[in-house]
């Protein structure tokens, strides 16, 4: 198989950003300067109460 070493499949980067979100790596409440990545976001919506369980697990499965 043969398969690009820089690549690395959306699940993957979105796990490693998950386990970075949840430890705290991520999220600065006052951040301004760098945007976050939209499944960031999507996790800090899903927090903060924005953004329902139901339409998370939505939008996560088609960003996969």
């Amino acid at each position: 198989m043969f398969y690009n070493r820089k690549w690395l499949p959306s699940e993957t980067v979105m796990d490693i950003e998950k386990e970075k979100y949840r430890n705290g790596n991520y999220y600065v409440p006052n951040a301004t300067e760098t945007p976050f990545p939209e499944y960031v976001e999507m996790m800090i919506a899903l927090d903060n109460g924005t953004l329902s369980a139901v339409d998370f697990q939505r939008k996560e499965s088609s960003l996969k």
